[in-house]
């Protein structure tokens, strides 16, 4: 099927193809003018390991600076064709696959990720370019955003991403944390890469890390802690004599006071973790109050147990505290 013409020629020939119209028109017959020299770049997009046909791939064609010109998908067969305008031609192209699924990962013509890089095909009157591309399966990021030296906090609403420096241009992708502190960055290729998570609310520490390389198709778990940011140590929570040895099935109390902004009521939660045992107490904490004490209890059995706060709630702050590590030993 015939695409459309190149957007960025129509404006230069639009007032030269009129001209010709009117030049013509007595001596050509009307359908003649209906033909604009035209060139073609199509191809055949398959898997790099099983060499499969791929349908329904995205593919765009793009000006060599960039310029999105036209898109497509490929058919059943793996197939795709672009039928180009190249009155004034040639013109230089770069072509981008992309799985909209995202199980593989992002590919230009040829051997390359970010299409700015791609190879240049060039097209003029008559020209039919073959340009064909195997897509490897995509390496697949899921990555756990939580509060450092909180295991039990993970943090929603946090801006996920993931860069890898291709030269001369970077590629990235990115995805945002939802209610259980993770994102799933899908479509990426065989390569190391650049992370970084950012709070749009600056509650916390802006974080960045370097991961892989991986390998093709393969699924990788990341956990990336953010600490607070420095305009968020707002809640002092603290726990005496923590280390003082218990009796077994003994009530643990703990005390302590919190000195804190909060806009929005929130709970801190104390939790004693022995294993895969845990054990807890929660406190609610008042919207717009500067100090405030809290106080509970929890019966453990004997052995070893490690203390954490777990602050949640709307709102923007969160706290720091001398709770997260401290050891309970009960006899």
């Amino acid at each position: 099927m015939i695409g459309v013409l190149h957007h960025r020629r129509l404006k230069v020939v639009a007032a030269l193809v009129l001209a010709a119209a009117l030049l013509l028109a007595l001596a050509v017959p009307a359908q003649a003018l209906l033909f604009l020299p035209t060139g073609v770049i199509e191809g055949h997009v398959t898997d790099s390991v099983s060499h499969a046909a791929l349908s329904g791939i995205r593919v765009d064609v793009y000006t060599a600076t960039g310029g999105h010109i036209e898109t497509t998908f490929t058919d059943s067969t793996g197939h795709y064709t672009f039928t180009l305008g190249t009155l004034l031609g040639p013109f230089t192209d770069h072509v981008g696959f992309t799985d909209v699924t995202g199980a593989h990962a992002q590919t230009a013509y040829s051997g390359k990720v970010n299409y700015l890089n791609g190879t240049d095909i060039v097209v003029g009157t008559g020209d039919d370019r073959i340009a064909n591309v195997a897509m490897d399966p995509a390496v697949v990021l899921k990555t756990t955003v939580m509060r450092s030296g909180h295991p039990f906090t993970k943090l929603s609403g946090k801006l996920v991403g993931a860069t890898y420096f291709e030269s001369p241009n970077a590629v990235y992708w990115s995805g945002m944390t939802g209610g259980g502190g993770s994102a799933t960055l899908s479509g990426l290729p065989t390569q190391s890469f650049f992370m970084e998570v950012v709070d749009p609310l600056g509650s916390f520490a802006t974080t960045t890390t370097n991961v892989g390389p991986y390998g093709v198709g393969q699924h990788a778990a990341v956990v990336i802690q953010m600490p607070l940011a420095n305009l968020a140590k707002d809640v002092t929570v603290s726990v005496p004599h923590a280390n003082t040895p218990q009796k077994k099935n003994k009530k643990f109390t703990v005390t302590g006071t919190m000195n804190h902004r909060v806009v929005a009521p929130k709970t801190l939660t104390i939790l004693a973790v022995k294993g895969s045992t845990t054990k807890s107490f929660s406190v609610k904490i008042k919207a717009l109050t500067s100090t405030s004490t809290y106080k509970g209890s929890i019966k453990l059995g004997k052995g070893t147990w490690t203390l954490y706060s777990v602050f949640s709630g709307s709102g923007v702050w969160a706290p720091t505290d001398s709770v997260t590590g401290k050891v309970v030993k009960v006899k």
